[in-house]
């Protein structure tokens, strides 16, 4: 009977015990529920941030994005807006392109001073937006210096790097772009694309609006990451400033000057131009193994600035300028000088020496065997010569390039070296004493030169007038035609008259 009751006691005890373990179970389910859900919530959460780890900065956005992020940075004002280009501006050398496709200058303030703004006296200046491109012409990888494209302006206390706090975006950042590829690396005939924003000062900003222009400083690419920078020339290109304009104007000017032979005085913008005439040509002359071609030809009325004037300071009546482009295609066995090469104008009995100064290559630059090269070779004319005697007439263009004539006597030397000891070796093995004479040609040779020759007829589309002013057409020629004219009609008049007289007589 006992056993009994205690078996009832013991029914509700285990019926606690065993809604206290349904309880717990409860509560552990609920708990690995709840850790399930922040489990996926955090692997939500992490899934989200991938792409942004994987955003590909070469990534160009579009210009409007840009300018768009740029507005919306804390802690920068942006004001009116000074100018926008509308053509793209191009600076071109022989072995690379540099193009801002587009630009934006922005009235701008700030007191951040990674900004770049803010100065002693002003936490206001302005900034540039720049969309620009980078082309190797090569068939070969280079290294381009972004990190030494700054913006400047003549007489600048300091040319100005990227700022990188004004640009806000993950992509298309050209300096990250260029500096996360091996040191500024682009292949072979391909293009790099990208965004660059400078800041400039109240000071920098009066004075590029007071020019209505300014720079950006194109350092040459290098063919190795490790040599030095800022050599004023490679071999791939010199160091030369790209301008912008800040009118219409200015911005015209740049692009027709973009399209003129690239002598120095072009590529440095020493002042304008007028173009007289301009001629793309393919005439060849041979001599021997060097086949020279005249490419290009421009005659054109120039303008000095300012600050250029003294270079022409021997041209009291003003000057013309004679551009020309030769190719020089190296397929004999010597290592010639191609910018060292005499080049002579003659016109009407009058010959004219190229001048060095108005060119940007460099003397001693060398043209191997088999490969070639177009030279600029530039003239400077006294205005007052060419409107009298030169205007019109044909154009003789003569050119005589020479080999180095250290490097093939260096070669003759080795040749003689070589020589001199298989004779001696032959005469030890033989017994000869007789002496080893060798017969050392060096400085006895005639000078080798190859010689180029051409003949080009202007077609003028502007001429220079009496009062050396730049014209559409000749007045003169007019007042010719007129006198021509003038006295066909005193003679009908005359023979009318002699007849009528005649007439009146019978």
């Amino acid at each position: 009977m006992r056993n009994k009751q205690n078996k009832l006691l013991l029914l509700p005890i285990v019926g606690m015990i065993l809604s206290g373990c349904d309880s717990v179970n409860q509560k552990y389910n609920q708990f690995i529920e709840q850790k399930a859900e922040e489990s996926t919530v955090v692997e939500s959460e992490e899934t989200t941030e991938v792409p942004e780890k994987l955003v590909d900065i070469r990534l160009v956005p579009e210009f409007v994005q840009v300018e768009e992020a740029v507005k919306a940075i804390d802690n920068l004002e942006i004001g009116e807006e000074i100018y926008r280009t509308s053509h793209t501006i191009t600076q071109s050398q022989d072995k690379f392109d540099i193009s801002v496709n587009q630009m934006v200058v922005y009235e701008a303030k700030s007191d951040d001073q990674l900004l770049g703004m803010k100065s002693t006296d002003s936490d206001e200046g302005a900034i540039v937006i720049v969309n620009v491109a980078i082309t190797n012409k090569t068939a070969e990888t280079f290294y381009f210096p972004i990190d030494e494209l700054k913006l400047s302006y003549p007489n600048a206390p300091v040319a100005r790097l990227a700022t990188s706090g004004l640009y806000p975006l993950q992509s298309g950042n050209l300096y990250e772009i260029l500096l996360s590829d091996d040191h500024g690396a682009i292949s072979p005939t391909s293009t790099v694309e990208g965004y660059l924003v400078y800041s400039l000062t109240k000071e920098d900003f009066e004075n590029i609006k007071e020019q209505n222009s300014f720079n950006l400083t194109v350092v040459p690419p290098r063919l190795d990451a490790d040599s030095i920078v800022g050599l004023s020339s490679t071999d791939l290109g010199y160091i030369l400033p790209l301008y912008l304009p800040l009118t219409a104007t200015i911005e015209q000017e740049l692009v027709d000057k973009n399209k003129q032979i690239q002598d120095r005085i072009s590529a440095e913008w020493w002042g304008k131009k007028e173009i007289l005439a301009d001629e793309i040509l393919e005439e060849k002359d041979t001599d021997g193994e060097v086949d020279f071609t005249l490419k290009r030809i421009e005659i054109s009325d120039f303008t000095p600035k300012e600050n250029y004037e003294e270079t022409f300071q021997y041209f009291p009546n003003g000057q013309v300028i004679v551009s020309l482009q030769i190719e020089i295609d190296n397929q004999s066995e010597h290592t010639l000088l191609p910018t060292d090469s005499l080049v002579n104008l003659v016109i009407n009995g009058d010959t004219i020496q190229s001048d060095y100064i108005l060119i940007n290559e460099l003397y001693g630059e060398h043209l191997e065997p088999g490969e070639k090269r177009t030279i600029i070779k530039t003239f400077a004319l006294d205005k007052y010569t060419y409107q009298q005697n030169w205007q019109n007439q044909d154009i003789q263009i003569y050119i005589q390039v020479s080999p180095d004539d250290s490097i093939d006597n260096q070669d003759a030397t080795t040749t003689v070296e070589e020589s001199t000891e298989v004779e001696q070796v032959e005469e030890f093995m033989t017994g000869d004493e007789s002496e080893i004479i060798v017969e050392e040609e060096i400085g006895e040779a005639t000078e080798l030169m190859y010689v180029g020759n051409f003949v080009w007829e202007p077609k003028l589309v502007k001429y220079i007038n009496e009062d050396l002013e730049v014209v559409d057409e000749l007045a003169s020629e007019e007042a010719d035609n007129e006198t021509t004219e003038m006295d066909n009609l005193d003679d009908v008049d005359a023979i009318l008259e002699e007849n009528t007289t005649e007439a009146m007589n019978e």
